[in-house]
């Protein structure tokens, strides 16, 4: 009987540990120690009506470690004037330049902390997009209509293209190789195996507890 009552506590403890999320990482981080950036300078990131007019600003980075799902983005944006608020989107690469129609992980933002300070973070919950390790994207940031905020430059030496446009993306001005601003983007939580599986698990545990405990009563 204690050999039955530690295999069914075996099985249970198989169950719970494939339903445990897995452990979430991290794709691209430029952040400095602490979490720092430069607090002074950085792209602009402004609307329509705002008082540069409008500023499309897409930073190109390298997806690593290991790739994977996007869950959420640590930003660091410095508001000037307006409210602040924009989105963030991950697009791939078409012909050097974002390609918007199709994001691959979009969300939304609000810049509070005033532009030449540091260092405040914003974190953004982004859509479900999966990214490939060694892979080239775009991170673009837009800002509503009257706002003007300020993507904070990285203090890490990572560098890589620049783009900005003026014109709800149809063209782009390239800047070339040029410091990018600071972000970190985290994987999503993902829970291993699917429910199905977990399913067939628990089924195939309830059944060798049933043919157990039959054998137990005889």
């Amino acid at each position: 009987m204690k050999r039955a009552h530690w295999t069914l506590l075996a099985l249970a403890a198989a169950v719970c540990i494939c339903s445990l999320p897995a452990a979430a990482g991290t794709i691209f981080d430029d952040f400095g120690q602490g979490n720092s950036y430069n607090c002074c300078t950085g792209w602009t990131v402004s609307g329509v009506n705002s008082p540069p007019g409008q500023f499309i600003s897409a930073n190109e980075f390298t997806a690593g470690g290991g790739g994977g799902v996007v869950g959420t983005i640590d930003l660091a944006i410095g508001l000037v004037v307006g409210d602040g608020s924009g989105t963030v989107g991950i697009y791939p690469i078409l012909g050097g330049v974002p390609d918007l129609a199709h994001p691959i992980s979009t969300g939304n933002f609000t810049a509070h902390q005033p532009f030449g300070n540091c260092c405040a973070i914003e974190t953004v919950t982004m859509t479900p997009g999966t990214l490939a390790n060694g892979t080239d994207y775009f991170i673009v940031l837009q800002a509503d209509n009257i706002t003007w905020d300020a993507f904070n430059f990285n203090t890490v030496g990572y560098n890589n293209i620049d783009l900005f446009s003026q014109d709800n993306g149809n063209s782009w001005v390239n800047n070339g190789i040029q410091t990018i601003g600071t972000f970190r983007i985290n994987m999503g939580v993902s829970t291993v195996p699917e429910p199905g599986t977990l399913v067939m698990l628990g089924s195939g545990a309830l059944a060798l507890a049933g043919a157990l405990r039959r054998k137990i009563n005889l």
